[in-house]
């Protein structure tokens, strides 16, 4: 029986305009990135390791891994190990790599409550809506279902008011339903009365 789930569907992280599939394999595993990397990759790599682990664990209950009289070891047995902490390697440097990309993505903090929020999709909705937004605000009555995306663009991040009841704002000016404005690093963004900060 499997000790581990790869997640049905990748998350995507953007990268220089390039868009990464992040696998989640466990909380402990931590995940696997690549651009050529799917889901099967992701299965196959981990029962390849579970395998020869298992081949492993074999091989020195049977014996096979002792010392020979020349003092070397069996051949098959290096390879194994070999193969296992090339792939050990490669996984160490795929997860380390989805770590960095993460730290350099965007996000608002909530000045009310202090909350990070992680701006992960090129188009990242904001709303009371929790079945159809990215985050939602689910105790604050004046925020519109569907109130305002934040848009990623190969120059920046944008913010675009969807026709809210109680409007959106960029450092204080009002914007016009539907109309893209940049975000700057540190650019205060405020759905009706609740204020989030925009930052890199």
């Amino acid at each position: 029986m499997k000790k581990y789930e790869v997640s049905p569907v990748p998350d995507l992280i953007m990268q220089d305009g390039k868009g990464y599939n992040v696998w989640k394999v466990s909380d402990s595993a931590g995940f696997y990135l690549g651009e050529n990397i799917c889901r099967e990759s992701a299965s196959e790599l981990l029962d390849s390791i579970v395998a020869k682990c298992s081949a492993l664990k074999e091989q020195i209950k049977a014996g096979k891994l002792a010392d020979s009289d020349e003092g070397a070891h069996d051949g098959a047995a290096t390879d194994i190990f070999d193969e296992l902490k090339k792939e050990a390697d490669e996984s160490l440097e795929l997860k380390n790599g989805t770590r960095s990309l993460e730290e350099k993505l965007p996000y608002l903090i909530r000045k009310r409550t202090g909350e990070k929020i992680v701006i992960d999709r090129n188009i990242f909705k904001l709303g009371k809506d929790a079945g159809y937004v990215d985050y939602f605000v689910d105790d604050n009555p004046t925020i519109s279902r569907s109130h305002a995306d934040i848009i990623r663009k190969s120059d920046a991040f944008y913010v675009k008011d969807k026709g809210s009841l109680n409007h959106t704002f960029v450092d204080g000016r009002k914007l016009e339903p539907e109309k893209a404005v940049k975000l700057e690093p540190g650019s205060l963004l405020q759905l009706s009365d609740e204020v989030f900060e925009f930052l890199l």
